[in-house]
This record gives C-alpha cells, structure tokens and sequence, in this order.
C-alpha cells in the first residue's frame, strides 16, 4: 500500500539541514526541486466509526446507528451513508 506525506513538512526538514548532501553530490536546492516536482495525490483522511445499537430486523438483516453521522443503517464494513470507515 502506498504512504503519503505532507510535502510542506518534507520542505521544512529539508531547509533545516543546512550544508551540502553527502553521497551523490545534491545540494539542498536540488533536493528542494525534486520534493516540489513529485506529483500531488487526492487523499482524504479516514474516518473511523462503529455501530451503536444493532438489532435484527423481520428480515434478518443486522442493522446499526452509525457512530459518526448517526443514521441507522445495515451494518457493513463501511457506512453507506457517510463513509466512515467501521473495521
């Protein structure tokens, strides 16, 4: 699975080391340019939820009030109306 980062707090740990990069012969405005040049990505953060109340209805399926938006829906990993996130 990929990892992101937050590409500001890369540049402010990059402009607090000061000097020369060791090894390949980088200096710090070449690593400045390469962090700005890697593409962006759309991510959102995870919201994490639980089911609250969960009984069996006539049909047998489980239902649940979502922790997060507070509808009652049939219980599944994820809720359906918000999102959240409920492993």
């Amino acid at each position: 699975m990929a990892e992101y980062i937050d590409r500001d707090a890369l540049l402010a740990e990059a402009k607090r080391i000061s000097g020369p990069m060791t090894g390949d012969g980088w200096d710090n405005w070449g690593v400045y340019a390469l962090i700005n040049r890697q593409p962006a990505v759309d991510v959102r953060p995870v919201v994490r939820g639980r089911w609250l109340h969960k009984e069996t209805t006539d049909h047998f399926h489980v239902v649940g009030q979502c922790s997060v938006c507070k509808e009652r829906k049939r219980i599944d990993n994820f809720c359906p109306n918000c999102g959240a996130d409920m492993r």
